[in-house]
């Protein structure tokens, strides 16, 4: 029998399904021949709502590959380290049809297929409202936007009509 001393912690989380998570931890390090025992907040030196997987010390490095290596299989893909997906400002607006204007931004970008967010809070309109998309995408954003100002409300117009008779 293994001494509770002997074992380090190989997995915690306090999220909130924590809980959840450790155990299934506990069942892959059990599947791997691992001497896996789960631990939850009512244990010793745990902390409150946190969850952690113990093993006995001399299996740790192994278990904490086995871990490793569960964490990449489940990711559907690598993490983009570079900054080319931070968010970055193409319009501001403000005053009290500064929501309106932000929307009818994400209108156009949306028809150039650009995604983006509006950042502001319709509770405070007067703070001011922006539209935001990511880095790689900000010249195509603001060319979009210029050309949307530059053809006016009737080009706006025109192409709803063409879409009604679309129909």
């Amino acid at each position: 029998m293994i001494d509770e001393t002997d074992l380090i912690t190989v997995y915690r989380s306090a999220d909130t399904n924590a809980g959840q998570d450790a155990q299934a931890i506990q069942e892959l390090l059990v599947k791997g021949g691992f001497d896996a025992r789960l631990f939850g907040d009512n244990a010793l030196e745990v902390v409150e709502g946190t969850y952690e997987v113990r093993v006995p010390r001399a299996e740790g490095e192994a278990a904490e590959e086995l871990i490793g290596e569960r964490a990449t299989a489940d990711d559907p893909e690598p993490v983009d380290p570079s900054h080319d997906l931070d968010l970055v400002t193409v319009a501001m607006t403000d005053g009290t049809t500064g929501e309106m204007e932000a929307m009818a931004i994400q209108s156009v970008l949306d028809a150039n297929e650009i995604d983006s967010v509006i950042v502001g809070n319709s509770v405070l309109p007067t703070m001011g409202f922006e539209v935001r998309v990511a880095g790689e995408e900000q010249r195509d954003a603001e060319a979009a936007i210029e050309e949307a100002k530059a053809a006016g409300p009737e080009a706006a117009l025109e192409a709803e009509e063409a879409g009604e008779h679309a129909v």
